[in-house]
């Protein structure tokens, strides 16, 4: 604000003699009325309720704050070609027909790059413009959409540690959760198992990891294997990080909580899953009702029946769907949510293709409607 010089010229002759105020008498609360209350009250009264604070956003602050570095530099990431091609039309028609009333097709492709480590995706989770997903190699892919499809472009950055060196190795880099946040990937990890943070939107591909929590090696008094961490990574309905692991115990996979403390705990409840299937992915939406929901991802796989896929986002058959052989299913192992402007709520799944040639990288759209 640029100052300003006030310059007073006062002569004799017209100097005005202001006589002083009287002083301010300063009340006695203890002698004034109390506010009034109830119908009766000032209808000018203005109360105000107190601030209400997301806990998830208060830790998303502390997450991301050691993850740029101090000058502020920032990297960007590779960018790839994505070829999108729509399953065959008899292959098509299988998906379509396995489909319960109520859920509708909206799109399936095979996802190929141009670039070798392009593969292995595990997280999902949408982002303006597109979706971004993470690789068991230890990077985050991005796939640009436009109208609801792939449009051939993306891009792939590789995670990099603590201390600014790339991640590498299972035991490093086996990334399988993400959720996507405001600019911060929250990344959880096998082998090792914890959660990590990464701004991307802060410094792009030059963002090192921020720790969230070390995830407990054991639950439901039963020890985690190597390849059982949490793949589930999601924001639940108390806007609290949420994770559950891909082990089974008694029919059910346990589930955690960050806390308000930052410390990984395994809460009470679990996710009962059936038969075969495992928990892999979960997302958290917003119904129609206003009511807060999940959605899980289970798998299962025989060589017999092959994958076995099924998506639940309540307790009722009305709430779940399956898919299976006859209908082109490979190893998918997360899903994302997306309310559209119609109402309707898009399930995005991508399947986890192990690098391994017989495998694809599948992407499919489902509509639920409502």
């Amino acid at each position: 604000m640029r100052p300003f010089l006030f310059l007073t010229v006062c002569l004799a002759a017209c100097v005005a003699v202001v006589p002083p105020k009287a002083p301010v008498e300063t009340p006695n609360p203890s002698t004034q009325p109390a506010p009034a209350t109830g119908p009766n009250a000032n209808a000018n009264t203005v109360i105000v309720p107190p601030a209400v604070t997301d806990p998830f956003a208060v830790q998303l602050k502390a997450w991301r704050a050691n993850s740029c570095a101090a000058d502020g530099k920032a990297a960007t990431a590779t960018p790839l070609t994505i070829s999108a091609n729509a399953l065959p039309d008899a292959s098509r028609q299988r998906l379509v027909d396995g489909l319960p009333k109520g859920v509708s097709l909206a799109g399936a492709w095979v996802l190929e790059a141009d670039n070798p480590n392009f593969g292995g995706l595990s997280g999902l989770d949408t982002k303006p413009g597109g979706l971004i997903a993470v690789s068991d190699a230890g990077a985050f892919v991005s796939i640009d959409l436009v109208e609801g499809r792939p449009n051939g472009k993306g891009t792939i950055a590789y995670m990099l540690g603590a201390d600014g060196t790339t991640l590498s190795g299972k035991s490093e880099a086996d990334a399988e959760g993400l959720v996507y946040e405001d600019g911060v990937a929250l990344v959880s990890f096998e082998r090792t198992h914890r959660i990590e943070a990464f701004d991307l939107g802060g410094c792009g591909a030059a963002a090192k990891a921020s720790r969230v929590a070390a995830l407990p090696y054991t639950a439901r008094g039963s020890s985690l294997d190597a390849n059982e961490g949490a793949e589930p990574l999601w924001i639940g309905a108390d806007r609290t990080l949420r994770f559950g692991y891909e082990m089974t115990v008694s029919g059910e996979a346990p589930l955690g909580v960050i806390g308000s403390d930052g410390v990984a705990k395994i809460s009470d409840e679990a996710r009962p899953v059936r038969g075969i299937t495992q928990l892999v992915g979960a997302d958290g939406f917003t119904d129609k009702k206003g009511r807060a929901r999940t959605v899980y991802l289970a798998r299962g796989f025989t060589p017999l029946t092959g994958a076995i896929i099924e998506l639940s986002w309540g307790d009722s058959e009305a709430e779940r769907f399956t898919l299976k052989r006859p209908m082109p299913v490979d190893n998918f192992e997360s899903v994302a949510t997306e309310r559209l402007e119609n109402g309707a709520l898009r399930l995005w799944i991508l399947s986890d293709d192990n690098f391994n040639d017989i495998q694809q990288t599948l992407l499919y759209a489902f509509d639920l409607g409502g």
